[in-house]
């Protein structure tokens, strides 16, 4: 593929200033709780609709983790959204190094299911003793930056395809 560019960089690698904000702001006893109150007030309304989700799966209570790794699933959604409206709305040329038409369509096909298998929450891992919440949030940030570059790989092979 082609070489990002230093804000495609900072969408992809936002994640880990998020998660570390985040896990900061879980020390605040006050936001601490009504952070979990919230995330499972939204939970609860999402799951009443029967949408196939894996946030579903979070136990109540919901732990600190659970709310790091929403937060973080916030940012994703959100920087998949921009980077999509920025390739396709915005100015942005055909990469140099770019073959047209060079992704085939099984790369695409499989860049497009990794995202909306983290649209679908694919990323969590809350349950489990303390050293499972800590390989949940490195697996987490891993994930949610693999997928903003799946959406910004196939957003630019869709854009300047033949």
């Amino acid at each position: 593929m082609t070489p990002f560019t230093e804000e495609e960089l900072a969408l992809i690698f936002g994640v880990v200033p998020i998660t570390g904000l985040a896990i900061v702001l879980m020390e605040v006893q006050w936001l601490n709780a009504l952070s979990k109150r919230t995330l499972a007030v939204v939970l609860d309304e999402v799951c009443a609709w029967s949408v196939p989700t894996f946030w579903c799966r979070v136990p109540r209570p919901v732990p600190s983790s659970a709310v790091v790794q929403a937060l973080n699933y916030v940012f994703f959604l959100g920087a998949s959204v921009y980077m999509v409206l920025r390739i396709f709305r915005g100015k942005y040329d055909m990469p140099a190094h770019y073959s047209p038409g060079a992704a085939p369509r099984l790369h695409q096909w499989v860049w497009a299911l990794l995202w909306f298998n983290l649209v679908m929450g694919g990323q969590l891992i809350v349950q489990g003793p303390i050293p499972w919440e800590t390989v949940g949030l490195l697996f987490m940030m891993l994930a949610l930056g693999t997928g903003i570059c799946a959406v910004r790989f196939l957003a630019v092979s869709v854009k300047f395809s033949r």
